[in-house]
C-alpha cells in the first residue's frame, strides 16, 4: 500500500520513503535532511482509530521501523561502537524505547517551551511555544570526528527555517517522552491537521469508533485517502446514521434528571450493529448561537427570544452546512 502511494517498487520503498519525507541524494548516491525538509512529511500519514492494541499506531509505526528503517538505526549504533580515536560519520544515538534516529519523522506530545536554533543567524534565538501534536523531522545530529553528537535535533513542519534540540532526557522511557514516532498517529492526534495523502486503518471492533471519528479521520486528506478495513466495509458506511452519534449521546440537561432511551435503529444496518447505537436525550439541549445568545432545543433547532438588558432580542437560528468536494477516495479490502 505504501510501495502504490509513493509510487515505488517494494524493493525501492526505504528509499522512496525518505525522499517523501524531504530527504535528498547527493551525487555521491548519499541520502540527507538537510534544512528545511520537514516541509514534505505532512505530504501522507497513516492513521488509526486505536494506539497500543494490534493495528494501532504505535504498532505500525514499530513495523515501519522495523522495516524501512532498520539500516538508519544499524548505522547510528555502529557509529557509537567506533573507537573514539578513529575518525568517522557519528549519528547521535538511538533515543528513547522507540529507538529513535536521524531521518525519522517524529511528533511532540507534550506542550513546552525550547529555545531553536535559527538557520540564518546560526543563533539560539528565544524560547518559543511547541505544542502537542506537532510533526517534524530528525535532521539531527551527525557529524565526522572523534566526538559522539549529543543532541538530537528535530525540525517541525511549518518552521522549516530553525530546528530545535532534545536532550537523552526527553526521550526518558521512564516518564512521559516529549517526542515519538509519527509515521502512524490516532485519529485523535490528527485533529485540525491536513495531510495530502492519508492511508486509513479501521479494526473490526473498536470502542473509539463513531461518526465523529470517522468524518474527522476522512476529512484530514487534501488529495487522496486509502482505507484499509477489517471485515465487510457495510459495517463502516452504518456508521453515517445518526444513531451512531457520539455527540448527541452527551447529556447537557443539568436541571432534570435525564431518561435517556434507545433510538429506533435505521432498517437495513448491519445485524453485528444492533444494539450498538448510542443512547442520548435530544430534548432540553444548550447551545451558543453566532452572536454568543444560549439558546435551548425541544428536539430539534429553534430559534428563541432572549431578554438582555431589559430589551429583547431575537436568537439566530443555528443551519448546518453540508459541503462537498471532488476528493479521491480508495477502498482496499
Amino acid at each position: 500500500m505504501l510501495a502504490e502511494e509513493l509510487s515505488c517498487k517494494p524493493a525501492d520503498l526505504t528509499q522512496a520513503l525518505e525522499l517523501s519525507l524531504g530527504a535528498v541524494k547527493d551525487q555521491r548516491g548519499y541520502i540527507n535532511f538537510n534544512a528545511k525538509c520537514s516541509d514534505a512529511t505532512e505530504s501522507w500519514q497513516i492513521l488509526s482509530l486505536n494506539r497500543n492494541v494490534p493495528g494501532g499506531s504505535m504498532y505500525l509505526n514499530r513495523g515501519i521501523k522495523e522495516r524501512l528503517r532498520n539500516e538508519r538505526l544499524r548505522k547510528a549504533v555502529e557509529s557509537n561502537n567506533v573507537p573514539r580515536y578513529r575518525e568517522w560519520m557519528r549519528f547521535t544515538k538511538p533515543r528513547g524505547p522507540e529507538q529513535i534516529v536521524y531521518g525519522d519523522k517524529v511528533i511532540c506530545v507534550r506542550n513546552h517551551r525550547r529555545a531553536p536554533y535559527v538557520y540564518r543567524t546560526k543563533t539560539n534565538g528565544e524560547k518559543e511555544f511547541v505544542a502537542n501534536g506537532e510533526i517534524g523531522l530528525v535532521t539531527g545530529q551527525m557529524q565526522y570526528g572523534k566526538k559522539t553528537p549529543y543532541y538530537t535535533n528535530i525540525e517541525f513542519s511549518g518552521r522549516s527555517d530553525r530546528n530545535f534540540s532534545f536532550r537523552r532526557s526527553d526521550f526518558s522511557e521512564d516518564g512521559q517522552p516529549y517526542i515519538e514516532l509519527a509515521y502512524a498517529i490516532t485519529v485523535h492526534k490528527a485533529q485540525g491537521s491536513e495531510f495530502g495523502s492519508v492511508i486509513l486503518v479501521l479494526p473490526a471492533y473498536s470502542r473509539l469508533i463513531s461518526r465523529e471519528m470517522l468524518y474527522t479521520a476522512l476529512t484530514r486528506q487534501k488529495k487522496r485517502i486509502w482505507i484499509l478495513h477489517q471485515g465487510p466495509f457495510d459495517r463502516f458506511l452504518a456508521l453515517r446514521q445518526y444513531v451512531f452519534s457520539d455527540i448527541a449521546a452527551r447529556f447537557t440537561n443539568l436541571l432534570r434528571v435525564s431518561k435517556p432511551q434507545p433510538p429506533r435503529a435505521p432498517v437495513g444496518i448491519p445485524e453485528k450493529l444492533k444494539g450498538a447505537q448510542r443512547k442520548f436525550l435530544e430534548e432540553k439541549l444548550i447551545h451558543r448561537t453566532i452572536r454568543g445568545e444560549m439558546v435551548s432545543t425541544a428536539g430539534a433547532w429553534t430559534a428563541k427570544s432572549t431578554a438582555i438588558g431589559g430589551s429583547r432580542k431575537s436568537a439566530s437560528t443555528a443551519a448546518m452546512v453540508s459541503v462537498s468536494s471532488q476528493k479521491q477516495i480508495r477502498k482496499v479490502a
